[in-house]
């Protein structure tokens, strides 16, 4: 997981092309049953990387996550 303090660097992170195959983002602007997918695909192993919000992220409870990023501290 990739917590970003913005949702435009959110989406920055998550079109990086050493990543963008294997990612999706999550943020305010995701609707809701998106954002419920993305999660439930993660969970599932369907992609290996989780970019966030870290207010989009607040409440996540995953299993099995091996490392989690911070881009910067929050605000």
């Amino acid at each position: 997981m990739f917590f970003c303090n913005t949702k435009q660097e959110a989406n920055e992170v998550a079109l990086s092309s050493s990543i963008s195959s294997d990612c999706q983002v999550l943020h305010g602007d995701i609707a809701q049953q998106q954002r419920e997918v993305t999660l439930q695909s993660f969970r599932e192993g369907k992609f290996h990387i989780l970019v966030c919000t870290d207010v989009a992220a607040r409440g996540l409870d995953i299993e099995g996550v091996d490392l989690v990023i911070q881009s910067s501290p929050p605000k």
